[in-house]
């Protein structure tokens, strides 16, 4: 989900507050399909809908200390700090997690935005967005000790699997557009393939 998405699902969960807080903020954050976090000011975790209670390690890439959100535990486009104080300031933004686990790789994207200060609940003031990684047929890990891919090239080739264009997977990872058909590039002369939807299909065929 993009950073621009999740403004209207924060003006309608502030307005959502004032009434009666508790039963219409979880009506609303359950309709959304994707795990979403309400966050204090202070990074304490205040509320989850359903989606995230029932998403397994859900919190991988964050490191918790006393119910706090205090910092990715992975590698990240960009710190935690820096993307919740945007938040924070008014600003929806996001950032993707690469996390290592049983010897895959896989990247979570992390989206953040301001919810303005309702009376009825002064605490809530940024609302997180989780979208976990797929589940490709292949794992990304394999392709990587098959061909050679660098972590640079592996992050590239993921979130190409996940159906993103060069310039959404530039904007995602915060690279140049000619750093990213650099890396498609290297990825094609690695694969042996000419075209992305090669690539793709490469990818989704490794068991």
């Amino acid at each position: 989900m993009e950073s621009s998405e999740l403004e209207p699902i924060a003006a309608r969960f502030t307005v959502s507050l004032k009434p009666s807080p508790d039963a219409e903020a979880h009506r609303l954050l359950n309709g959304v399909p994707l795990p979403v976090v309400v966050l204090a000011a202070d990074r304490r975790v205040l509320m989850q809908n359903t989606a995230a209670h029932a998403a397994p390690n859900l919190f991988a890439c964050f490191g918790m200390s006393y119910g706090r959100i205090v910092r990715f535990t992975a590698n990240a486009t960009e710190p935690f700090d820096h993307v919740f104080v945007r938040a924070l300031n008014g600003t929806a933004t996001n950032a993707v997690v690469t996390v290592e686990s049983q010897r895959r790789q896989s990247l979570w994207r992390i989206s953040l935005g301001p919810i303005a200060r309702a009376v009825a609940q002064p605490d809530a003031a940024v609302v997180m967005l989780i979208d976990p990684p797929a589940e490709p047929h292949g794992t990304l890990a394999a392709l990587q000790r098959l061909f050679g891919f660098t972590a640079a090239e592996a992050r590239v080739f993921a979130l190409l699997l996940d159906d993103c264009r060069p310039r959404e997977i530039a904007e995602q990872l915060r690279l140049s557009i000619t750093t990213v058909r650099s890396h498609l590039t290297a990825l094609f002369a690695k694969t042996g393939t000419r075209r992305q939807s090669e690539l793709v299909a490469l990818g989704w065929s490794v068991a």
